[in-house]
């Protein structure tokens, strides 16, 4: 069989292992194995997931069967030391519920894939993977734990109540379509500079993006380590460099009315992806015209790169960054808050 790079990465960023050596006292739970258990995994994603994986054009399930196709290069990925963990529900042979568990950063764990076949619902299956994941977790060393879950799905939305998660945060995925016309420029406020960040504006763009947020939730977004920000930085460079090898390149623009950082924003090319991401944060107070002033700054670097479909996340407590994208012909794909726990 022939090295496949493209299909490596994907495999990377979906591996759910689970260390051999490590049980669970309730027999039906076991860890996920990604040579034997992706094609079932598959399945399961697919019949939970159907119409948000179809409103979102989510490519998982297919990335999934593609990856259970390695052959023996699922075992090396198995041995490289992955961070990610699952736990499956399995009866008879067949598997009937998943979660996954990442390493975000640091001792900052995500919870996903929290999935039980239509038929097993009701038996509480979804509540003791996550009791079990947290358990595992706790083993760990985890200091928090973090999930995204649709606000309309009140049963998820009490499972995680009780085990002790808190919302920290709504957000808002929107989209783009590729033949979609990019918004015109428009006239910019003569007040504002618009350049790359240096590293004096890390701190000011931390205060600007997450500033408000509850202290429990503080330093569990990706956005903010320091280093994200510091593309002139040794750790920068190096972040920069780990991207460019998994087929991603990332740009980031500041908006600043004197020395005061007023709004943010960011590209992800994905050269090996179907879509390209893009964020902004302008915080309400920051004047008119700033969301519309960092989205055209963000969209025009992208430059000669291949023309995709757009996608962002934007957080609901930056109205202003989401009337700009609403105006440039985004639509909303899904709304989901953001829940974390912190692990005694």
């Amino acid at each position: 069989m022939g090295f496949c790079p493209v299909l490596l990465a994907k495999a990377r960023r979906l591996m759910v292992v689970l260390a051999p050596d490590e049980t669970s006292s309730l027999s039906s739970i076991r860890p996920f194995s990604i040579t034997r258990d992706l094609p079932a995994l598959a399945d399961l994603v697919e019949v939970c997931f159907e119409d948000e994986l179809e409103r979102t054009n989510s490519r998982i399930v297919a990335d999934m069967r593609e990856m259970a196709h390695l052959g023996a290069w699922l075992y090396l990925l198995a041995l490289s030391g992955s961070p990610y963990r699952g736990l499956i529900w399995e009866d008879r042979g067949r598997m009937l519920g998943n979660v996954s568990m990442a390493r975000e950063r640091g001792r900052i764990w995500s919870l996903s894939n929290v999935a039980v076949s239509p038929e097993s619902r009701g038996r509480g299956i979804a509540g003791l993977l996550v009791d079990a994941a947290l358990m595992e977790l706790r083993r760990l060393r985890a200091d928090r734990v973090i999930l995204q879950v649709r606000p309309e799905n009140t049963v998820a939305v009490g499972l995680y109540e009780r085990r002790g998660f808190v919302a920290v945060d709504r957000v808002c995925e929107l989209a783009l379509a590729a033949d979609v016309a990019l918004p015109m420029p428009v006239e910019r406020r003569s007040d504002l500079e618009i350049r790359s960040p240096r590293r004096s504006d890390v701190p000011g763009l931390l205060a600007l993006q997450f500033g408000d947020l509850a202290g429990i939730a503080r330093g569990t977004d990706p956005l903010e380590c320091p280093a994200r920000w510091e593309r002139s930085t040794l750790r920068g460079v190096w972040m920069a460099l780990k991207q460019g090898l998994g087929g991603l390149e990332h740009t980031s623009v500041v908006a600043l009315a004197g020395e005061q950082p007023v709004g943010v924003g960011w590209l992800a090319v994905r050269l090996l992806g179907t879509y390209h991401e893009i964020g902004l944060a302008v915080p309400v107070g920051s004047g008119a015209g700033v969301g519309e002033a960092v989205l055209q700054a963000v969209i025009a670097r992208l430059g000669a790169y291949p023309q995709r479909e757009l996608r962002a996340t934007v957080s609901t407590r930056h109205p202003d960054a989401l009337d700009a994208l609403h105006d440039a012909g985004f639509v909303v794909l899904r709304t989901l808050d953001r829940m974390v726990l912190r692990l005694d």
